[in-house]
């Protein structure tokens, strides 16, 4: 595998949870210490990179009012320069307010000449307070810009819902809700399709594929489920998903990344010592094999089949992210490694032992695809420089050696 430049840089009293690049040297990180008296203060900052990795510089800040939360999830708009977050109000605040008030987490700030101000908020959550009450887990933007979708669970995981609302009006439009989290798993993931007419909801059973295509002018009955794909069988270990992305390119033959983690039973109590259980981590790819109904239907209707499958260690994978050109998919698995692969082949590119300390949080790709950050809750965001094209003086050298033998082969044919 090729090697590459990379560089740990510090970030004190500050474990970042969520990142993302909104030009090829510009990061937005958000993070803190949570709603809990620890005096790590929640903010959310605008950061500089070089596209060496070598350096990391803040440039601004904002810092959230105490007792709200972090950060914990954030999509970004380049064409408006605007982020939106999700941070909870304080416990107070949503306990004097009644269920689904007092409580705007969805929070889109401006980001433009670098500065950071809050210019629109709302509210999904529509639960009271409770000791589990939910976050907002994930947000993401449709490539069309006209949808956001907003994932949020409770603590434990038992209630998931995903809201669509328009943008930039942040009106409602559509909630999916697990009914049964036994049978519907909790949310890992969503995902909106390269062209913005599909969105995959993962839940750790199942990867849902539903046609968004005129979702901001139609009511709930109009957004229509077209495919699950449900978990399949790698080995005797049950499993699950953890994460679920189109690829970003669009394509008459779509294709999911998934990330499978299994979970091995406990092995039953004996005389001597037991063997250790792996928890092994699995990317998977889904490609469209038989499409229904007309031209326009293809991409959103039809039969998914698992088409590549790689094993990529003997650790659950925790964070996943694909480049903007759909070519390289990023990992980060429980052992604080870190690594490549193709995404169409699945073969590995590029690993990175050991790149933080503690757990890594989320990862992101530069728009250009030449630069990749990591952020982890040990104080760290490691950027890596990612490569022109990999392993390409190893092939050379292989194929000189295979055309050197080859010679060498013939000569000693036509001496005889």
């Amino acid at each position: 595998m090729t090697r590459t430049k990379h560089r740990a840089h510090p970030t004190p009293s500050f474990p970042v949870s969520c990142l993302g690049f909104t030009d090829d040297t510009t990061l937005l990180l958000g993070g803190g210490g949570g709603p809990s008296r620890t005096g790590i203060k929640n903010k959310l900052k605008i950061c500089t990179a070089s596209l060496d990795g070598r350096t990391l510089s803040e440039v601004a800040e904002h810092v959230f009012e105490p007792g709200e939360d972090l950060p914990t999830s954030m999509a970004i708009n380049v064409e408006t320069k605007q982020v939106v977050v999700g941070v909870n109000a304080p416990e107070t605040t949503i306990k004097a307010s009644s269920p689904g008030q007092g409580n705007d987490h969805c929070r889109v700030f401006s980001y433009a000449d670098n500065k950071l101000e809050m210019v629109k908020s709302t509210q999904t959550i529509t639960a009271p307070w409770n000791d589990d009450y939910p976050y907002q887990k994930f947000t993401a933007f449709s490539p069309r810009l006209d949808l956001l979708a907003v994932g949020t669970t409770d603590i434990d995981g038992t209630q998931s819902t995903v809201t669509l609302i328009t943008y930039p009006g942040m009106d409602f439009v559509w909630k999916w809700e697990s009914t049964d989290s036994k049978i519907d798993g909790e949310l890992v993931d969503i995902d909106f399709g390269a062209d913005g007419l599909t969105l995959a909801i993962t839940t750790t059973t199942t990867i849902n594929v539903f046609d968004v295509t005129s979702a901001s002018n139609v009511s709930k009955e109009g957004i229509e489920r077209t495919a699950s794909i449900p978990l399949p069988t790698l080995g005797a270990d049950p499993v699950t998903f953890r994460s679920a992305k189109f690829n970003r390119q669009p394509s008459p033959t779509p294709t999911i990344h998934a990330i499978i983690n299994t979970n091995p039973k406990p092995l039953p109590r004996g005389k001597g010592k037991r063997p250790t259980v792996l928890k092994k981590g699995y990317c998977v790819n889904f490609s469209l094999a038989e499409a229904t109904g007309d031209e326009k239907a293809k991409t959103l209707k039809g039969k998914w089949e698992m088409t590549g499958k790689r094993e990529v260690g003997n650790v659950p994978v925790s964070a996943f992210e694909i480049s903007a050109d759909g070519m390289v998919l990023a990992y980060a698995a429980a052992d604080y490694s870190i690594g490549l692969l193709d995404a169409r082949t699945l073969a590995p590119l590029l690993k990175i032992l050991h790149a933080h300390s503690f757990a890594i949080t989320a990862l992101a790709f530069n728009p250009s695809g030449n630069l990749l950050a990591s952020a982890g809750a040990d104080n760290t965001v490691r950027l890596i420089v990612i490569p022109a094209s990999f392993g390409s003086s190893t092939m050379m050298i292989a194929a000189v050696l295979i055309a050197l033998i080859l010679a060498l082969t013939a000569y000693f044919l036509q001496a005889r």
